[in-house]
């Protein structure tokens, strides 16, 4: 899966492999750089290993918005100003906070990136479960709004969050918007639902707050968009590996990159078919050849191989179950694997019988009750065995 659709859908894997790869220490100070406070200081995150990917380590509503309003406005960093101006009680402004000049912690190129991603999230063509409760209508004649979003659901429904903003007004005077919501309990207990069949998500109680309050907000504000910025271009790539189209490919998308990484660019990130190995005088894809983590993830990743050459639904460990990603129906290619096809299972001369309508089935009649036996006179003598005539079936 490419890096947009894991983060658009909140895949975990994905993030624990990015964390994998980038380390606890480098995440950590881009965090703080952005206004992030771990509870119990950097240590707790460096501390918390691959977990800390996927949300262990808490932080504040209030920096996460901040770092979310990072991404907003390009990469600069704006410290939370609580307390804009104080007026007396005759309404003249008595103390105004000082204005605070944004500090550069990340470059504009992935601030963007990251927007572009989020901003699906908002895009029914990109992402239609999450569009369903972030879409903002609001626009001239309920055109789509421009805005940027993402979720967050802990264990249990114990936090329930949306973080998200609107693209840096192009009208003098008019505020950016970052806005974060936050559901829960503050004793840290899972909510009551009223169907237990049906658990709360961030999706279905945090998203659709965040909208109705971004909605009404920027209801008379004129209509923005993300720009793109220098340094970053537009490129075909591989829609399954992400990387150079070649005879392994099966369909290409479109995709931002930072300039020099896209594919067959100076710095591309990944080589050229990554995902794939060449078998049996075709190209198939091939989950191990690109797995980086640790070799202790390699079982796991054969037992997946194994289970999704059967198809999906195939039940491993973790109650998984092998499936395509949403609204496809390929892996990519052909798994890795035998080159003879798996012989079918034997099935008895006359199998499987197609199945074929037939009329609704008339109730059983009613049975005729037997008639009460005559009595044996042999065993009325005691001759006889003396025994009841069994019933039938």
């Amino acid at each position: 899966v490419l890096a947009r659709k894991a983060l658009q859908y909140s895949l975990n894997i994905p993030a624990i492999r990015a964390l994998d790869r980038i380390g606890n220490e480098a995440v950590a100070a881009q965090a703080e750089a952005m206004g992030i406070r771990f509870k119990g200081g950097e240590l707790a995150f460096l501390r918390s290993g691959l977990t800390g990917a996927i949300g262990t380590v808490e932080v504040r509503p209030l920096d996460l918005t901040a770092a979310y309003g990072t991404l907003a406005n390009g990469g600069r960093y704006l410290p939370p100003q609580m307390i804009l101006e104080i007026r007396d009680s005759t309404g003249k402004v008595v103390w105004r906070a000082p204005e605070t000049e944004p500090r550069q912690v990340l470059g504009p190129e992935s601030a963007f990136l990251v927007t572009d991603i989020l901003e699906g999230n908002t895009d029914p063509e990109q992402n239609p479960i999450w569009a369903e409760k972030t879409m903002l209508e609001n626009g001239p004649g309920g055109s789509r709004r421009p805005a940027a979003v993402k979720t967050g659901t802990a264990n249990e429904a114990i936090d329930l969050a949306t973080y998200g903003y609107l693209p840096p007004p192009g009208t003098a005077g008019l505020p950016g918007l970052a806005v974060g919501i936050w559901m829960g309990n503050s004793d840290n207990t899972s909510p009551q639902v009223k169907r237990p069949d049906k658990p709360a998500t961030s999706l279905t109680a945090a998203a659709p707050l965040w909208r109705a309050f971004m909605r009404d907000m920027s209801t008379d504000w004129p209509v923005a968009t993300f720009s793109v910025p220098d340094g970053v271009v537009e490129a075909e790539a591989d829609k399954w590996s992400g990387g150079q189209r070649g005879p392994w490919t099966q369909d290409t998308v479109e995709e931002w990159f930072i300039a020099g990484t896209q594919p067959r660019g100076l710095a591309e990130v990944d080589p050229p078919g990554l995902l794939y190995s060449n078998e049996c005088d075709e190209w198939r894809v091939d989950p191990l050849k690109s797995e980086l983590g640790p070799s202790e993830w390699d079982d796991d990743v054969s037992d997946w191989i194994d289970r999704a050459r059967r198809g999906t639904g195939v039940e491993g460990k973790h109650e998984s179950r092998t499936a395509y990603f949403w609204g496809e129906s390929s892996w990519g290619g052909e798994l890795v694997g035998p080159c003879e096809p798996e012989p079918p299972p034997f099935l008895p001369p006359g199998w499987p019988v197609t199945p074929t309508p037939g009329a609704t089935p008339a109730p059983d009649p009613t049975p005729t009750p037997d008639p009460t036996p005559t009595p044996d006179p042999a065993a009325a003598g005691g001759t006889g065995n003396g025994k009841p005539k069994p019933p039938k079936p």
